[in-house]
């Protein structure tokens, strides 16, 4: 039992002491609840692999680092792993999940409303958010639109429009929260995939070695994972419509009496 604790004793530390640690030093809350929770969520089959196949032969090597230096490797070193992955699901998650369904920023639902005679959007109300635009920027979108050739362009043009629009809706409370709920979701769904290839190996160690608690374990993850990625399109499309209604409607309610 002292063994398994002990064994235990760096992954637990690496949850517990990287989310105190970041939820005490992070202030932005879009990081710790779109980044942090995904990358807590779908860490179980590392913590999984590190306790019971790489823990025996990590602490072994590392013991005297761990009796030398004990603050820095359970706090520093946890808290360095957790950062990376997180940074490893927004990756996976933005460089297969975002390009595949929206090629990166250019087909975003974003995008899509202010695309001339999008299905997603009527043309009054783009209409209107076009004049809004020209207030805002002095940019004549629908003069612009017209002097390029290939929807590329037009979608390119756009993206740089929509980036201004969030500029001066920073800090508005709905639409963080909305982005936020975006966010969680496309990190979750990226986190899911190395989550399900971890489970995947150690279904595969879990059978050579024959180890049945390990082996169930690892089917039980292995769908419970697989099943966001069967249905990412929808939950990553459904979230990033919502956040783009959301966006206009905000940008549209704004008071613009005193603008020029």
């Amino acid at each position: 039992i002292t063994s398994s604790i002990m064994h235990m004793k760096t992954p637990i530390i690496l949850v517990i002491g990287g989310y105190v640690n970041f939820k005490r030093n992070v202030m932005n809350n879009y990081y710790l609840k779109a980044r942090l929770y995904p990358t807590i969520l779908t860490m179980i089959p590392l913590v999984v692999l590190y306790i019971y196949y790489l823990s025996p032969s990590v602490d072994t090597v590392l013991s005297p680092v761990w009796d030398l230096l004990p603050i820095f490797t359970g706090v520093a070193i946890n808290v360095c792993l957790m950062f990376l992955l997180v940074l490893l699901n927004r990756f996976v998650s933005k460089a297969v999940f975002q390009k595949l369904f929206y090629q990166d920023d250019l087909k975003m639902p974003t995008t899509d409303y202010l695309m001339p005679d999008h299905p997603l959007l009527d043309n009054s109300s783009r209409k209107r958010y076009y004049q809004y635009i020209m207030i805002d920027f002095n940019v004549d979108m629908s003069k612009e639109l017209k002097k390029l050739e290939t929807e590329t362009q037009k979608r390119t043009m756009i993206t740089r429009i929509v980036g201004q629009i969030r500029t001066k809706l920073r800090g508005n409370k709905m639409l963080l929260q909305h982005n936020i709920e975006y966010g969680f979701f496309r990190n979750l769904v990226g986190g899911c995939l190395i989550a399900l290839l971890t489970s995947i190996a150690l279904l595969i160690i879990s059978i050579c070695e024959h180890n049945c608690s390990i082996k169930l374990t690892s089917i039980v993850m292995i769908v419970f994972y697989l099943l966001p990625i069967i249905f990412s399109k929808q939950i990553i499309t459904f979230h990033g419509k919502n956040y783009a209604s959301v966006l206009y409607e905000q940008y549209g309610s704004l008071d613009r009496r005193f603008d020029k």
